[in-house]
């Protein structure tokens, strides 16, 4: 969107309040082909893949630099449904450790900020970590290490209902 809230109809996801540093690593990512090497899988990623790599380094810093004045606000909610409370248990259980209790991620350990993605984006990308869509190349370590812990996770995780907290709290702040 032209506030960086995200467009689910091309599937763009909300980039509002996203760390210089972490749009740096994804679009190197992209350039690199870590990210978007699959079409059939990806669609909206191998075209990112295909724009990122024609850019030069000065277009990449000054685009990232463009990105990171937008202020972060509430993504748009897709109208999928889920459990905040149970959200909130599986959240804390699973991912505040490495995303952190507030969601903010960590620039320590790579984790990008989840708390203002849209919540499609956020079944969507844990649903590529699953199948290795993103994350499946070891060389993009960070993304590596989501992709085998995601695998490790049963089936039936419910990522609807983490999505569904992650709502709530965005709503909150």
């Amino acid at each position: 969107g032209a506030s960086g809230q995200g467009n689910i109809a091309i599937q763009a996801p909300a980039i509002a309040g996203i760390s210089e540093s972490y749009l740096h690593r994804q679009l190197d990512n992209y350039r690199n082909a870590y990210r978007g090497g699959n079409y059939s899988a990806d669609p909206a990623g191998a075209e990112m893949l295909s724009v990122a790599q024609q850019l030069t380094n000065q277009q990449n810093q000054e685009i990232i630099s463009f990105l990171a004045a937008y202020k972060s606000q509430p993504a748009s909610h897709s109208g999928l449904e889920g459990n905040a409370d149970e959200g909130r248990a599986h959240y804390e259980q699973q991912c505040s450790a490495c995303h952190g209790n507030d969601a903010q991620g960590s620039e320590v350990l790579m984790t990008g900020a989840l708390s203002n993605l849209n919540d499609w984006y956020l079944i969507s990308s844990f649903n590529k970590y699953r199948d290795g869509t993103r994350g499946g190349n070891p060389d993009d370590s960070a993304a590596h290490q989501m992709h085998l812990f995601v695998q490790a996770l049963p089936e039936d995780f419910p990522i609807n209902d983490i999505a569904a907290y992650l709502r709530s709290i965005t709503i909150s702040q």
